[in-house]
């Protein structure tokens, strides 16, 4: 339906593979839900991190 093998699919599932943006538009049109329902599973950082700032001395 989405030409993804199934142990491919149980790998993306795992976070064991990334999906390209293609990938995802086929993902999403395999189980007929929009690309968006599938993107707000993603988890996303609180915060984003500290950047380190060199001092003066160095």
């Amino acid at each position: 339906m989405c030409d993804f093998h199934r142990n491919q699919i149980g790998r993306i599932e795992r976070a064991e593979q990334t999906v390209s943006f293609a990938g995802l538009l086929q993902l999403s049109h395999g189980l007929a839900v929009p690309p968006s329902e599938i993107l707000k599973l993603v988890p996303t950082q609180k915060r984003l991190p500290a950047k380190n700032k060199k001092s003066a001395d160095e």
